[in-house]
């Protein structure tokens, strides 16, 4: 499945007094606003073909992101940015920790201890490859 027509129409952090504060060029923050368009298409998508969809925020942050139910198969769904250096270059994306679940697949540490990385029938990673412009007069 293909996300398009993503619209990026996020110009800064608004603060109380109105002002806007330029976003900061940390890829963990782009990654979660990221995060939130990409959750608002998929929810879309799960509604129209009937499916289950967690935001696993209320978790904390963690993996996976984003739980996917369908029937009695769960589906974990990552969300990773990686930002263009120059050309064809991007910068590191990385997929997880070895040392957390890959290690150690049947312990539970997940959902705060609930769940196990084998509890996952599958395993998504929806990546962002995004160019950076700090001029948004465009």
């Amino acid at each position: 499945m293909a996300i398009n027509d993503v619209k990026w129409d996020i110009v800064g952090i608004l603060h109380t007094d109105k002002r806007i504060s330029p976003l900061p060029a940390e890829s963990r923050v782009i990654t979660e606003i990221f995060q939130t368009i990409i959750i608002k298409k998929l929810q879309a998508w799960a509604d129209n073909k009937n499916l289950n969809l967690l935001d696993n925020a209320i978790f904390g942050r963690g993996y996976p992101d984003i739980t996917l139910m369908i029937n009695s198969n769960r589906t974990a769904i990552d969300v990773k940015s990686s930002r263009i250096k120059n050309g064809d270059r991007i910068s590191r994306m990385a997929l997880g920790t070895y040392n957390g679940y890959f290690l150690n697949p049947n312990e539970k540490k997940l959902h705060k201890n609930t769940l196990c990385y084998n509890d996952y029938n599958e395993h998504w990673v929806i990546g962002v490859i995004y160019d950076w412009h700090t001029d948004f007069s465009e």
